[in-house]
């Protein structure tokens, strides 16, 4: 079996993992093809299969990439599987949910926050899902279903840093019940998104998060999770995992995704 794992700079966790993996899946042949996220923005997933740059990736650009993969291209139509790892799937929708009231009937009623009825969650979640969903092109030419594998989540060290882009999370912090039933709820919500669009979707393994619902900070590939005292809002790298994460999610994909006994 053949399998593409396609995608930005979260490629780099899986093809560490797969290094010290592969000899345990004889049966398995894993190729890779990583991009730099700026330049990943830019390339395409076309109808044939194909996973190609647009015409606004520079000469510099295309040798860089190829630098990093020999190729500049890869033809999904080539494998058995592909996997498209690293995209954006916004869980911080769940966690804006969970900041502003709860999944009735999870939750404390003298606390003063609303209660949401499962008819609001679902249909808010079903909204996010649908425009996080909206750039999975169909590719009607493969012979399979491709599956999106959503980008980490931060891990939890993000916490301590004040830049806007986690704020969702630490809104959620102290509503870590109801944080989690709109987590599941949302995830639902993008696997019938996607199977709507001819892919499959996967977010990373729950058993990689800690209760906050972010990424356990075992996770982090080396010099992540730093917040510097002398610029606490500084964005810093909270979000690039090790092979201990890549090799999780390989299992994850293999048995979820691809349904293989391990």
């Amino acid at each position: 079996m053949r399998i593409l794992a396609f995608g930005n700079s979260h490629v780099g966790a899986w093809r560490e993992a797969w290094e010290g993996l592969y000899a345990e899946f004889p049966d398995i042949e894993m190729d890779f093809f990583s991009l730099p996220e700026k330049i990943h923005a830019r390339y395409r997933l076309r109808a044939t299969g194909l996973f190609a740059p647009r015409r606004n990736v520079t000469p510099a650009e295309r040798e860089r990439v190829a630098g990093i993969n020999g190729r500049v291209e890869c033809d999904l139509s080539a494998y058995d599987h592909a996997v498209w790892i690293g995209v954006a799937w916004h869980p911080e929708r769940a966690a804006e949910l969970a900041a502003l009231g709860d999944p009735y009937p999870v939750g404390d009623a003298g606390a003063g926050r609303p209660a949401y009825g499962a008819g609001f969650v679902t249909a808010a979640l079903a909204q996010a899902a649908e425009g996080v969903a909206e750039a999975w092109v169909a590719v009607p030419a493969l012979r399979y279903r491709p599956i999106v594998f959503g980008r980490p989540v931060y891990a939890e060290t993000c916490l301590a840093s004040g830049h806007r882009l986690y704020a969702p999370w630490r809104g959620a912090q102290a509503h870590t019940a109801a944080l989690q039933v709109f987590l599941d709820s949302y995830r639902a919500e993008l696997v019938r998104a996607a199977a709507a669009r001819g892919f499959g979707f996967l977010a990373p393994p729950a058993d990689l998060s800690a209760p906050t619902g972010l990424t356990r900070p075992a996770c982090l590939a080396a010099g992540g999770g730093a917040v510097d005292p002398a610029a606490p809002d500084a964005r810093g790298d909270h979000s690039h995992m090790n092979a201990l994460y890549g090799r999780r999610c390989i299992a994850h994909l293999l048995a979820e995704g691809l349904g293989l006994p391990l």
